[in-house]
């Protein structure tokens, strides 16, 4: 298997189907919804490359190539996520009793998962 070249680039956006292998009712929920590629992965074992996907709720899901097929667009990170000026918090941390007050920037950006800034079903 060494060797064996990915079929899909980062920054890739792809479609996610279902295989023939068995899948959990919430992965199930994802199919034919669109994700871009953030990680990968050769998983010798399985005898197939394995991805992390950004969906459109900025949650992260993982799926062997099996389940995914092309949609022939690529992204870049400036396309997905905020520009990097919004995404900033500063804390001034009290020395003496280790508690942190926001300076400036939005915590709420900072709570779970970060939704992607474009609508990547709306891409063609």
């Amino acid at each position: 298997m060494t060797g064996y070249p990915s079929p899909f680039d980062f920054d890739e956006v792809v479609t996610i189907f279902p295989s023939d292998m068995e899948s959990d009712p919430e992965t199930a929920t994802l199919y034919g919804k669109r994700g871009v590629i953030t990680g990968m992965i050769l998983a010798e074992e399985a005898g197939e490359w394995y991805y992390t996907l950004a969906i459109q709720s900025g949650e992260n899901w993982c799926f062997f190539e099996s389940e995914l097929k092309s949609t022939g667009i690529t992204v870049t990170a400036e396309m997905l996520y905020a520009p990097r000026d919004e995404a900033v918090l500063r804390v001034r941390v009290n020395p003496e009793t280790g508690e942190g007050t926001v300076v400036s920037g939005d915590p709420s950006l900072f709570r779970g998962p970060m939704p992607l800034q474009i609508d990547l079903e709306a891409l063609s």
